[in-house]
């Protein structure tokens, strides 16, 4: 499913909430918001390249109200993925990648397949 079809489908299912709108990514860089919180729930698995990856997560950090909260959700690296998967992490690996760009960690959670990053 494409980007257009899958914010047609949001738009439909929640077409009896009152958002205040549903904004593409792409228009992200462009507007001046300020949240509390960002939610990124597997996002830093499906960008591939690095300087994708750090741009994400610098316009995540200049949303964001001082002292807000960025949540990463990521495929947890075990000890069966290949060496040469890109789209898994372990703690380390998204530490390192994260607070590199001006985050501070408040704490790492993990499940079996997932690690959650919760950061200020």
């Amino acid at each position: 499913m494409d980007k257009k079809e899958r914010l047609d489908k949001v738009k439909r299912v929640y077409s009896e909430i009152d958002l205040e709108g549903i904004i593409d990514c792409e228009d992200l860089f462009l507007l001046d918001l300020k949240v509390d919180l960002v939610l990124s729930n597997f996002v830093l698995n499906i960008i591939e390249e690095i300087e994708e990856k750090r741009a994400y997560l610098d316009n995540s950090y200049f949303k964001l109200r001082e002292r807000g909260y960025l949540l990463v959700e990521v495929r947890r690296r075990r000890d069966i993925t290949p060496k040469s998967c890109k789209k898994a992490f372990d703690k380390g690996e998204l530490n390192n990648l994260v607070l590199a760009r001006g985050f501070d960690l408040v704490d790492n959670y993990y499940s079996k397949y997932s690690l959650v990053g919760v950061i200020y």
